[in-house]
């Protein structure tokens, strides 16, 4: 093992290279990354995502790129629109095994083929391929459609959408089907060239690598502007009482959810405290939550509580029968303000163990390292994994009460099942 940390080589306007050099992996891991507040332009960045999988300027079409890759000793590529907090995030990764291994300069001729995909993607008479733009539309259109067929995804996206109304986080990273539907193959080619090839974007390399190398990989994908900077994200509106919104839907199961909101800056070391109440409040089989509304009192299928990257809120969710909804809620209302009062020694070092087991186990795949360390970066990038352990390990009993104490219930959403 060489470092147990990203190290920054470069840091310069707009563009952020940063290097975990680790033996742990066989393989080297290069992920590209461009990022953008989201907003109505949402569903062109997913799209985006997904067509520039399909080809480049000299691999025409998606046969001809999957067979470069395989003669790459199976290299793999992934590419990806997510939402991280208020942020898009488009990311093309690129796994490939160490070079150690075979020297046959595997990654220059890799990082050749990601900045070809990056910056000459598949085009026809100055546009993406027209046929590859209209399965990918209809796709996205399709996953759009069925997604109330998906109940607790669609429930989720529903309560967020509600809780967070006039937020940036509120708005879906897939879009909605007239939004969607509007989308011409020149619009989305225009906002691939003009906005995603100008976003900030960052560099991230997980494994062994040289220093020439490394050189390389910022050359090729470095930025000629100076002028972005991260932002400061969308205004909160502070509800009096919680929002209370019950949707119906020919279903057997009611889906539940209960939105917290929070006051913990991403430096501050309460945010350790937030994890670890987390543990003990829902996030695992051993919590509270589902100890005594599904062991105890076998009020819900299932319940468990979570805290989305780069927001400050806590979700439960749960699936339930609608008759035990009141009940339900009031009764995780009711553990929260306990945890306030009285946690145990024994329950906080339990609680420790599986949040440091759960931190440690993002280390064990690349993909998730990176994954995280651009969440940190767009939160504080002093913040790292290391820190976060230490102030979970340093966190105490009094801390973990405050957190509790100081959490509130913003939104209450069901899709309520009637069969």
């Amino acid at each position: 093992m060489l470092q147990n940390e990203f190290k920054t080589l470069y840091n310069i306007p707009s563009f952020v290279t940063e290097i975990f050099e680790t033996d742990k992996f066989t393989t080297q891991n290069i992920v590209l990354s461009a990022y953008r507040l989201i907003d109505i332009k949402a569903p062109l960045a997913t799209l985006a995502g997904r067509i520039i999988q399909r080809g480049t300027k000299n691999f025409d079409s998606p046969y001809k790129l999957t067979r470069y890759l395989y003669s790459l000793n199976g290299a793999i590529l992934k590419a990806n629109t997510i939402k991280l907090g208020d942020y898009q995030v488009f990311l093309i990764a690129l796994k490939i095994l160490n070079e150690g291994f075979f020297g046959q300069n595997l990654f220059e001729k890799s990082l050749n083929l990601l900045e070809e995909i990056f910056l000459s993607p598949l085009l026809d008479n100055g546009k993406f391929k027209e046929n590859y733009f209209i399965e990918e539309k209809n796709n996205l259109l399709s996953e759009i459609k069925t997604l109330i067929n998906d109940r607790p995804r669609y429930a989720l996206e529903r309560f967020i959408k509600i809780m967070c109304k006039n937020e940036r986080f509120g708005i879906s990273n897939l879009g909605t089907e007239e939004e969607v539907e509007r989308i011409t193959n020149s619009e989305l080619t225009h906002f691939y060239f003009e906005s995603i090839l100008r976003e900030n974007r960052f560099l991230h390399f997980v494994g062994e690598f040289n220093d020439d190398n490394i050189d390389k990989a910022v050359n090729a994908f470095k930025l000629n502007k100076s002028d972005a900077d991260i932002e400061n994200c969308s205004e909160i509106i502070i509800k009096h009482k919680p929002e209370v919104v019950i949707e119906k839907e020919k279903i057997q199961q009611t889906w539940l959810f209960l939105g917290y909101r929070y006051n913990i800056p991403s430096n501050n070391p309460l945010y350790g405290a937030l994890l670890l109440f987390n543990a003990i409040f829902g996030k695992f089989s051993t919590s509270r939550l589902f100890a005594e509304l599904r062991e105890k009192m076998g009020l819900c299928y299932y319940i468990s509580s979570s805290i989305p990257a780069n927001k400050n809120i806590l979700i439960v969710s749960s699936a339930i029968i609608w008759k035990n909804y009141k009940k339900i809620v009031e009764t995780t209302e009711k553990i929260r303000l306990y945890i306030s009062k009285d946690i145990g020694d024994n329950e906080l070092n339990i609680a420790k163990k599986l949040t440091i087991s759960g931190l440690n186990s993002i280390e064990d795949d690349s993909l998730s390292l990176i994954s995280s360390r651009i969440e940190f970066l767009l939160r504080d990038p002093l913040i790292n994994l290391s820190k976060i352990k230490e102030w979970v390990e340093d966190t105490n009993i009094e801390d973990v009460k405050r957190v509790a104490s100081e959490l509130w219930l913003d939104t209450i959403y069901a899709l309520r099942g009637e069969l």
